[in-house]
């Protein structure tokens, strides 16, 4: 598995985590009976399922145009030393992509809060 497809298996899973935590507010606020905050949560939730979607459409075009082309690397050597640097790189991209779904999680609460008032 290259570098590229495992940054979409691992965006998937946080986009998951992203939506189940959006599931899950949107509950409590239609629980609570307050509408307005969960109304506003189901557009972002109708915004993520879109998201979500490209990128889906943006991994299969990966898979099916890009992934099968494969670098020959000389050695051992420079087979771990790649893997090292890929590991380093996916786990770069993790954390931006939970900084960048903290802000938006953050973003979700404060127009939540705006609604309530």
């Amino acid at each position: 598995m290259d570098s590229v497809t495992t940054a979409f298996d691992l965006m998937r899973l946080e986009l998951e985590a992203a939506a189940e935590s959006l599931n899950s507010d949107g509950a409590k606020h239609f629980q609570a009976s307050e509408y307005n905050e969960a109304e506003a949560l189901i557009l972002k939730g109708k915004a993520l399922q879109d998201f979500c979607e490209k990128v889906k459409a943006l991994e299969a075009e990966w898979r099916d145009t890009f992934s099968e082309v494969e670098i020959e690397l000389g050695n051992r050597e420079n087979i771990e030393s790649t893997a090292k640097k890929n590991f380093i790189h996916i786990e770069s991209i993790k954390n931006c992509f939970i900084c960048s779904i903290s802000k938006w999680s953050r973003n979700i609460r404060e127009e939540s809060g705006r609604y309530s008032g």
